[in-house]
């Protein structure tokens, strides 16, 4: 009788210190995991923040590098015609002497690749049409002298700015440049505004987008 009573005691105890043991690993399981979920926490709020800021950088760059080439185009333009087009179609299509878009005789151009109709050539890293503005105005369908201008601005207002608009200052966010005269623009390589331009755009001239 005493042994059975001793086995039993001794089970009893054996199971009890099994007990604790299993609770206190579980236990000691839930901490590590809540220092782990605090872990990635913190990780994450360093993170993220830093990867949208680097993505949105990488997207101001590429915006900087399309208008850029749109630049370049630009002044290839101007080279053939003395005068900057009014509207950005007259870099996709064949041009004629005056700049008139001639698909089927002209001589000049494309300077860029893009429909033969239409304006659409380029939209800016955050799928933004780019505005282009000239004191001009776009051509309509009258003298050849509405097909040129003394002047340009690109913008680009994905970054979070505002559309360009006439006799405005350029909104802050916005990433332009600009050629040429009559504008009142002033930065002939694509920057980006902290702040509103300290000049508006002059003349009863136009904006366009792309």
């Amino acid at each position: 009788m005493n042994i059975i009573r001793s086995v039993v005691r001794n089970w009893k105890q054996y199971w009890g210190n099994m007990k604790k043991k299993v609770l206190n690993e579980a236990g000691l399981t839930l901490i590590e995991l809540m220092v782990v979920v605090v872990i990635l926490g913190i990780i994450s709020a360093i993170a993220i923040p830093s990867i949208s800021n680097a993505i949105n950088s990488a997207k101001q760059n590429t915006t900087i590098a399309t208008l850029s080439t749109i630049q370049t185009a630009l002044q290839q333009y101007y080279t053939d015609h003395d005068a900057y087009p009014t509207e950005l179609a007259q870099l996709t299509n064949k041009t004629d002497a005056n700049g008139y878009v001639d698909t089927a005789a002209g001589v000049y151009g494309p300077y860029l690749d893009g429909p033969t109709s239409g304006t659409t050539i380029e939209k800016d890293a955050w799928g933004t049409a780019i505005s282009y503005y000239t004191p001009t105005g776009p051509y309509t369908s009258g003298t050849a002298t509405t097909y040129s201008s003394t002047g340009y601005v690109l913008a680009s207002n994905g970054n979070g700015g505002s559309v360009i608009k006439i006799d405005t200052a350029i909104p802050a966010n916005d990433i332009y440049c600009a050629g040429g005269t009559g504008t009142g623009a002033t930065s002939t390589t694509p920057v980006l505004l902290s702040a509103a331009s300290s000049f508006t755009l002059t003349n009863a001239g136009a904006v366009t987008t792309d």
